[in-house]
């Protein structure tokens, strides 16, 4: 899934510039690269060595694009506990996507913004794995056709009254 989520940028194009976001399963960078040239402050990792390399040269208009892709599982990300208030997980298989999800939660700020994107076969797996780690739901499952993935918006538990 290298091509950008329209919805995605849309929704965080009205995020302030800045604004740290962990890419998690980032790929070759297809998310991580627009949302650095919206002005994120953006975290990527992918536990593909290749993936990694590919990332951080589409990365390489930040002066620290090395240091800011790294090697890691989705479900071992690396990043300190409430480290960011967006985290994007893209192309998960169901079978990793409650390991993913509970790392991808544990990452973001409470009451962070957690955007999932997966095959439409996994949307059910999704939610499940969603709600089982404790995320609330945001938004309603939706189909991007343009890339053939479905996407839902979380929230994690607390820090809003």
């Amino acid at each position: 899934m290298s091509r950008v989520s329209a919805p995605l940028l849309r929704l965080l194009a009205a995020v302030a510039p800045g604004t740290t976001v962990v890419d998690a399963a980032c790929g070759d960078g297809g998310h991580a690269e627009p949302l650095a040239r919206l002005g994120l402050d953006v975290w990527a990792s992918a536990a593909d060595a290749d993936d990694v390399s590919a990332a951080r040269l589409r990365l390489a208009f930040l002066p620290d694009a090395e240091r800011r892709v790294s090697r890691a599982r989705p479900d071992a990300l690396g990043y300190p506990d409430a480290f960011a208030p967006w985290a994007v997980v893209s192309g998960l298989a169901s079978a990793d996507l409650a390991a993913g999800l509970a790392e991808a939660a544990r990452v973001v700020v409470p009451g962070g913004w957690l955007w999932v994107e997966v095959a439409p076969a996994d949307a059910g797996a999704m939610t499940d794995a969603a709600r089982g780690v404790g995320l609330l739901d945001a938004s309603p499952v939706e189909a991007d056709g343009a890339r053939g993935t479905v996407h839902a918006l979380f929230r994690a538990p607390g820090g809003v009254g």
